[in-house]
C-alpha cells in the first residue's frame, strides 16, 4: 500500500501527551500549516490544534465548517494561537483536509502573528 503524501491543509485526528497549563490534549484534529515544500524536505511538522468549543474564540482563531473533505463531526475553529510540532513518524490519522480559501487565511494570519 502506498504512503500518503502529506500536504499543507491536511487535517490528522493526533494527541499531545505530558500537557502544561493551557496547553491542548486528548485526541483532537490538527491542521497542518507547513508548506508543502518545507513538508517534504523535514521530519517535523507544524500543526494547529481545533477544537469544537465555538464560545472561547479569539481574534486568531479561524472559523472551519464541517464538510465532506474535511470530515469534521462539528464546526470547528482553528486555534492558531496554540501551534505545535509533530514528527511526521506521528502522523497516521488522517482525516481530511481544508480547502484553499481556509489555508489562506491561515497563512495570512501567520504573516500577521510574526509580522512578516
Amino acid at each position: 500500500m502506498k504512503k500518503r503524501e502529506i500536504k499543507c491543509g491536511d487535517i490528522y485526528l493526533a494527541e499531545r501527551h505530558n500537557n502544561i497549563g493551557h496547553e491542548y490534549s486528548k485526541m483532537r484534529p490538527y491542521l497542518l500549516v507547513d508548506s508543502d515544500d518545507y513538508i517534504r524536505v523535514s521530519n517535523v511538522v507544524c500543526m494547529a490544534p481545533m477544537t469544537s468549543n465555538l464560545t472561547n474564540r479569539n481574534k486568531y482563531d479561524i472559523f472551519l465548517a464541517k464538510n465532506d473533505a474535511n470530515r469534521l463531526k462539528q464546526d470547528s475553529i482553528i486555534k492558531m494561537d496554540h501551534m505545535y510540532v509533530f514528527d511526521k513518524k506521528l502522523l497516521s490519522n488522517y482525516l481530511g483536509f481544508a480547502d484553499r480559501t481556509i489555508i489562506k487565511a491561515v497563512h495570512a494570519n501567520l504573516r500577521k502573528r510574526f509580522s512578516l
